[in-house]
């Protein structure tokens, strides 16, 4: 700390109190700073790793609360005492651009508006999106210039979008990305992201959550998409330690990644960890949770085949199904009853689900439940005629391709073999785009 604070000390135009003065002081920092007559505090932590140390740092305006900085880096112990000139770099910076860009004090009724919707935007369901876009929507016309509340005013609008699904959203997201963009904040990236990735606009998004993760590394958020995004693009180790240090940043979001990671172990074979976590997302007190955990139960189910399980999740799933879900449902029951196979009304949930101003990435995750949902009730050819859809709609998800266990008899087959190729191809793009960002 001394060391950071002697080479704080020679940057021109910074005073800097000596760390002496709030060492030991468990303290809002907001609070903190009025006491100590300072404008920002610097917050951090020094962890021991694995491999050497951990080194986290946050720089925080006293004015309004918000983090306007955040870098983390691993070192050797032979590397701690060097760190601190990166760290005073990145500082200096971070307050000359605040500076430059004359950014005051953020009206109050703004900062208020913007914690309510964090607040909702850690909720689940749809409403809590729409709630949170709204209040967002309201902050930004008290502080139009703040960058954090513009980019979380985009994040809020991709949302708003993706989870809802109605056309009138897409401008309206589209506006508050590029306005965040303008702000070179790190969730505006993040924002960006995500909104090109649900355009199937592959590559692009890959290099903006690239930038995302850079600019932003502290943001749980955006630890977590990338950690999704990595999973499916055949780099499933990396991917994980994104879900951990997500988790890491953010323990409340346990329960909103567990289906994930139960996703990764079902496919490397860890079924009986794939299933603990179902559970504990069953048993969830928070409805939102427990229904996700049904959603999860279903798939892990059906690639196992185990009709009990399907059974059993179908009754949960049922009462909130949507409109795909009610159609499989249906298609499941008519099955087990002897019926004939509707395929034309199958091509016509696939009609409905590829339109191209539609949000990609759930309308893919239905085609994958619907590719297996065709091997279940005994229709390989419909199967592979639907990740055939899947790919051509911009499916990345080899990782599923390749480690399904209800694929296994797909694999030889010439349809599957050239759709699995054009996915690899796409996941080995958005890869490639994505590390080459991130740097």
């Amino acid at each position: 700390l001394e060391d950071l604070v002697d080479t704080l000390s020679s940057t021109a135009s910074l005073r800097v109190r000596p760390a002496g003065l709030a060492r030991g002081l468990e303290q809002d920092p907001r609070t903190l700073g009025r006491e100590l007559g300072v404008d920002h505090v610097i917050s951090g932590s020094l962890r021991r790793t694995p491999t050497g140390l951990r080194l986290s740092a946050r720089l925080i305006s006293v004015a309004d609360g918000f983090q306007i900085w955040a870098h983390r880096l691993d070192c050797s112990e032979a590397e701690v005492l060097t760190v601190s000139d990166q760290i005073a770099t990145g500082v200096a910076q971070a307050l000359s651009t605040r500076a430059a860009a004359g950014t005051g004090p953020i009206d109050q009724r703004a900062v208020d508006l913007y914690l309510r919707a964090r607040a909702e935007l850690r909720r689940f369901w749809g409403e809590h999106i729409q709630a949170a876009t709204e209040l967002l929507e309201q902050a930004a016309a008290y502080a139009p210039g703040s960058p954090q509340i513009l980019s979380a005013l985009a994040f809020a609008a991709v949302q708003t979008w993706i989870r809802r699904g109605e056309p009138q959203s897409l401008p309206r997201a589209k506006d508050a990305v590029e306005r965040a963009l303008a702000t070179g904040h790190g969730e505006a990236f993040l924002a960006s992201g995500i909104f090109k990735l649900n355009q199937g606009v592959l590559e692009e998004s890959a290099g903006e959550l690239g930038l995302a993760l850079a600019r932003s590394p502290m943001s749980s958020q955006t630890h977590e998409v990338i950690g999704r995004l990595l999973v499916e693009v055949d780099s499933v180790i990396e991917g994980r330690h994104h879900y951990e240090t997500a988790l890491g940043l953010d323990p409340g979001r346990v329960q909103m990644v567990a289906g994930d990671l139960a996703r990764i172990d079902a496919l490397q074979g860890n079924w009986t960890s794939a299933d603990r976590r179902v559970d504990a997302m069953l048993a969830d007190p928070d409805p939102p949770v427990a229904q996700l955990g049904a959603v999860f139960l279903a798939r892990l189910a059906i690639w196992r085949n185990d009709m009990p399980r399907l059974m059993r999740s179908l009754q949960l799933l049922i009462p909130r199904a949507g409109n795909e879900g009610t159609d499989m449902v249906r298609t499941f029951n008519n099955w087990r009853e002897g019926k004939p196979f509707d395929r034309e009304a199958w091509d016509r949930v696939i009609k409905l689900l590829v339109k191209p101003s539609s949000p990609h990435r759930n309308q893919l995750v239905s085609l994958q439940r619907m590719a297996e949902m065709a091997l279940i009730i005994e229709e390989p050819a419909t199967a592979i005629d639907t990740i055939s859809a899947a790919s051509a709609f911009g499916l990345i998800d080899i990782v599923w391709l390749d480690n399904c266990p209800l694929f296994t008899r797909l694999r030889d087959e010439p349809s599957f073999r050239e759709a699995r190729a054009e996915v690899a191809d796409r996941a080995w793009r958005v890869l490639s785009a994505f590390r080459a960002a991130a740097g």
